[in-house]
């Protein structure tokens, strides 16, 4: 990244308004007249908000810092306000992007740096991490990236970074780039298709003959599985790729993947499963899928330690792949862009067979994933209050309601429950 511009020294001459802020602060002293407080004026700093003496000198956007520390800490987000020295690149787009932890908007670093040749958003969200590697951790700036990148060395250059630490602190995202270092290379080609990489990895992984390894010959062949065990197979040809299931999949539930709170948490649980595969043989994974016992697996097999940082994943595991709780499956239709809530039991638990307009139904969902949004959610106590016949008394406690949408959710969240035992 290039030095920011130089500050205004301490010692230069205030100008005019500070001249005139000074000359009334000492007529004050002896004058017992009010000081007007209009010209007294206070600057903080863009970085980390505390009082500020310094304007960027090399800009008229009237930028401030308390400390020659913050404004390099800045550079990344100031250089679009300044008047820099170079012209202004799309490493310097992908800088912005890794702070700001979302993928680039800015067509040509897409182009420059891979995103488009992903080929899907698993993908993507991995590059990300790859460069945020490389630029948060690693402390490779923007600008020498970009000089990889205009001397065809942008590859090279990921390799010689990760490559002088140990094997098990490079990532799994390293592991990724190394298979996919024709998004960044474009002298290699890209694949046929990414599917067909994925079926013959879990294929093979499952003990599948190399020599029998066409894509119609593998699908043909597990076709006659039972589908826990397509299910799994599928998994596993998605984790050996460095992806996960996307929350519109039934894996993306049956496999714990709803007990994280958010995408950026998801990857533990997917490093995890990416460990099972290096430890476990296809067909014991396989088995603890089918029978309940995911959590017994991961604790014989040494990931114990793991697994409990993952709040609410035991208790996912411990019903899948066929008695989840109906919370999961509501989480999964207020992340997923296409599910849809009007399956039993989860229309019936959670108020959705009161709907009586799209308009009910988006509001009932903007509501729960308010409340899944929060740091503190605690998905099990909303499906016991649900049991009890209280979503409405426990979710109104924690998520702001509009007073006008009270009566409507009320409406909404009714329930059955509690059912009469007798």
């Amino acid at each position: 990244m290039l030095a920011p511009h130089k500050f205004i020294a301490f010692a230069r001459p205030p100008d005019p308004v500070d001249q005139h802020q000074t000359s009334t602060f000492r007529r004050s002293r002896h004058n017992p007249e009010p000081l007007n407080s209009s010209s007294l004026m206070v600057h903080y700093c863009k970085a980390c908000g505390k009082p500020a003496t310094k304007l960027c000198s090399a800009c008229t956007s009237k930028t401030w810092y308390c400390s020659s520390e913050c404004q390099r800490s800045d550079w990344t987000f100031h250089i679009f306000d300044c008047n820099p020295r170079r012209p202004i690149d799309s490493s310097d787009y992908l800088a912005l992007a890794v702070a700001q932890d979302r993928f680039p908007d800015d067509p040509q670093t897409k182009e420059d740096y891979g995103f488009n040749r992903a080929l899907s958003a698993e993908n993507q969200i991995v590059l990300l991490e790859l460069f945020k590697g490389l630029i948060l951790h690693r402390k490779v700036s923007s600008r020498r990236i970009h000089a990889w990148r205009v001397n065809g060395t942008l590859a090279d250059g990921i390799k010689g970074t990760f490559e002088i630490l140990p094997v098990h602190a490079r990532g799994a995202y390293y592991g990724w780039f190394l298979q996919n270092q024709w998004v960044l290379d474009r002298s290699l080609s890209r694949p046929a298709h990414p599917l067909d990489a994925m079926i013959k990895r879990a294929w093979a992984y499952s003990g599948g003959s190399p020599a029998l390894s066409t894509r119609p010959y593998i699908m043909s062949s597990i076709g006659a599985w039972p589908h826990t065990k397509r299910s799994i197979f599928l998994f596993c040809g998605a984790i050996l790729s460095h992806g996960r299931p996307n929350p519109m999949e039934e894996n993306w539930v049956t496999l714990g993947f709803c007990a994280c709170h958010n995408e950026e948490s998801e990857l533990p649980l997917a490093a995890i499963y990416s460990e099972i595969t290096e430890r476990c043989t296809f067909e014991e994974l396989y088995t603890a899928y089918d029978t309940s016992s995911l959590i017994a697996l991961f604790d014989a097999k040494g990931l114990k330690t793991l697994h409990q940082q993952i709040p609410y994943l035991e208790d996912v595991l411990a019903g899948s792949p066929r008695h989840n709780k109906s919370v999961w499956n509501l989480k999964q239709v207020i992340t997923a862009k296409d599910c849809r809530p009007d399956v039993p039991p989860l229309s019936i638990d959670y108020g959705f067979v009161n709907c009586r307009s799209p308009l009910d139904t988006e509001l009932l969902k903007e509501v729960y994933r308010e409340f899944f949004g929060l740091p503190d959610a605690n998905p099990i106590k909303l499906h016991e209050t649900a049991m009890r016949g209280q979503i409405f008394e426990y979710v109104g406690g924690l998520v702001k309601i509009k007073k006008k949408e009270r009566k409507t959710l009320q409406r909404l969240m009714r329930n059955p429950y509690p059912l009469n035992d007798s």
